[in-house]
């Protein structure tokens, strides 16, 4: 007879279940430029589906950087307030913008396996502009490389000036951030299928911005950041804005593409997954697969979630799009708790 401890754990847990007051059941919460987004899941028969969600929406694009005003501060501060006091919130995860994290790749021995964080941490200053005593990082591994036993592995940096800043906060607003997740990440869990490897280019599109990302063996692998108004992209196709668009996207597919950084060979990326401000038009939709020769797709959220056609959430294509970055830490949220 074998033996499973995991099956055993799930037959005791729905027997006994853990008391709440001893989970810590933190929720999503992403703090975009132009709101703040809430959202939290509950697991039914249908799979895992929304139970509670909030935009709070600001009265200007706010950035989260080293020279925020108090006034903006504040603005932060009052809707995570708001949500706290409403939903009775304690901890969350949270997101940080593209344009405050650095990503790298790098090849690492087979000896390496033992102690990788301290190997990641001695190629940190090889890689970013700070030192490693600065920030924080987690990594992913993308298998063995080559006969030798070499790791292929993607890191993530993050300043600690920055997770500081939005731990202080939280913490204003009497809130417990258990984990930060960069916002390509959080995109990734919530667009892409669980399991799924295929390279895909994740396009966020948000008023001031646009955040892409390159997904590759189902690790984000490539991100960057383009200020732009995407209100004027899609009133102005042929306008300035849509061209840099149109440019910087191209840059990113033919880089990835002819990039043999470590020796590695990437595949061909031929799905673009686009979420946030306006992702549901098909003008946008239209434009982007004019411009970049490949298959452009409005990214399904609840892909990881519930079937659509067995369960209608409450809320439509066009905010749950806006509601991305949210959801797929809400996925990560669901699973920690």
């Amino acid at each position: 007879m074998t033996f499973c401890f995991k099956n055993l754990c799930e037959v005791l847990n729905k027997a006994f279940p853990t008391p709440e007051y001893l989970t810590l059941n933190p929720s999503g919460v992403d703090i975009a430029s132009d709101a703040v987004y809430f959202i939290k899941f509950k697991k039914t028969n249908a799979g895992i589906v929304p139970d509670k969600f909030e935009k709070i929406p600001f009265n200007k694009n706010i950035d989260i950087n080293e020279t925020l005003t108090a006034e903006d501060r504040s603005i932060i501060v009052k809707a995570l307030l708001q949500l706290k006091n409403k939903y009775r919130l304690e901890y969350v995860f949270s997101s940080l913008p593209e344009q405050k994290t650095y990503i790298f790749s790098t090849v690492l021995p087979k000896e390496a396996k033992k102690d990788i964080p301290s190997y990641v941490g001695y190629q940190i200053e090889e890689n970013v502009p700070m030192s490693a005593n600065d920030v924080n990082f987690y990594y992913f591994t993308t298998g063995e490389l080559n006969k030798k036993g070499d790791i292929g592995v993607v890191v993530s940096v993050f300043p600690k000036q920055v997770t500081n800043i939005y731990t202080d906060i939280f913490s204003e607003a009497g809130l417990c951030p258990i984990s930060f997740f960069a916002e390509s990440r959080a995109l990734f869990h919530a667009l892409v299928r669980e399991g799924d490897k295929t390279p895909y280019l994740l396009v966020r599109l948000l008023p001031n911005r646009v955040s892409i990302s390159v997904l590759e063996n189902a690790v984000v692998q490539y991100t960057t950041d383009l200020q732009v108004n995407t209100d004027n992209i899609l009133s102005s196709l042929q306008g300035p804005e849509a061209t840099s668009l149109k440019e910087t996207l191209n840059k990113v597919l033919i880089y990835w593409f002819t990039s043999k950084k470590d020796l590695t060979e990437h595949k061909k990326i031929e799905n673009v997954l686009i979420s946030g401000n306006h992702s549901d038009s098909p003008e946008m939709i239209d434009f982007l697969e004019r411009s970049l020769k490949i298959n452009v797709d409005t990214g399904n959220v609840w892909v990881n979630c519930f079937d659509i056609k067995k369960h209608v959430p409450g809320m439509n294509q066009k905010e749950a799009l806006d509601y991305a970055v949210a959801i797929g830490l809400a996925i990560k949220c669901i699973n920690y708790a």
